[in-house]
């Protein structure tokens, strides 16, 4: 879709010569693009950015808990599929 070639085409943009790609280029590519496609407001693009939010919101804490980090380590709190 067009977020993809978006992405594939900042990602893929060249760098200065000599130096090596940072690690951070995935992310301003991805911010970028999803700027482009996400940019204007409308229910779908709404509901896509909530979800996505969701997502990496849960990630994170189960993230948090594997590691240990306080209160999500707590062993009252689970996640179940």
């Amino acid at each position: 879709g067009p977020f993809s070639e978006r992405i594939r085409i900042t990602s893929t943009a060249p760098s200065a010569p000599g130096l090596p790609e940072q690690p951070y280029h995935a992310f301003l590519a991805g911010a970028v693009g999803g700027y482009i496609v996400w940019g204007r407001y409308s229910g779908v693009n709404y509901q896509l950015v909530l979800y996505l939010a969701s997502r990496i919101l849960v990630g994170c804490i189960k993230l948090a808990r594997e590691k240990g980090i306080p209160p999500f380590s707590w062993k009252g709190l689970t996640f179940t599929k």
